[in-house]
């Protein structure tokens, strides 16, 4: 899952932005369950995605997705 996010740097491109941007974060779930961020992307990457059509979740949204899954809980 993908999630809006103001970041502070891109893993991508190796940006950093200080004060935060307007980004990404992607999110996947490990072993035990848990749901957390991994990668966090700036304004491109977050522009890269969309043109290719990626959906982006509200934090509110991919907690409701896990929940509603029944598998695993979110920490982000």
């Amino acid at each position: 899952m993908i999630i809006h996010k103001q970041v502070t740097q891109c893993d991508m491109t190796g940006g950093e932005y200080p004060g935060g941007v307007d980004g990404i974060a992607y999110l996947s779930q490990g072993a035990s369950g848990r749901w957390c961020e991994v990668l966090w992307g700036g304004p491109e990457e977050k522009a890269r995605i969309q043109k290719d059509g990626a959906e982006i979740l509200t934090d509110d949204e991919a907690r409701n997705r896990i929940a509603e899954s029944g598998n695993g809980w979110p920490d982000f």
